[in-house]
């Protein structure tokens, strides 16, 4: 899961050694299983993992991601607006 989300914009891509450096070096694995648990994510501080991606040179802006989305109702009632879309 952490290598799917951690291409940065500057092209730096994550590699599973780069991800057991940066595990070390913040103390998120303290049993070394290059696993998290949900506990040890938990115990995680992301003010860590931010510090340490910026030390590798990522922007702030690179350490988030951001998603919106809604459902509009297309059935029965709906706005006319939403039914003639849907036809289309």
């Amino acid at each position: 899961e952490v290598l799917a989300q951690t291409r940065l914009g500057n092209g730096w891509w994550m590699t599973p050694e780069s991800i057991q450096e940066m595990y070390a070096a913040i103390k998120a694995d303290p049993d070394g299983d290059g696993v998290l648990s949900l506990q040890e994510f938990s115990n995680m501080d992301l003010r860590d993992f931010h510090k340490y991606m910026r030390s590798h040179k990522a922007e702030s802006s690179e350490l988030v991601r951001n998603s919106h989305h809604t459902w509009l109702y297309q059935g029965e009632g709906a706005h006319h607006i939403m039914r003639a879309i849907r036809q289309r």
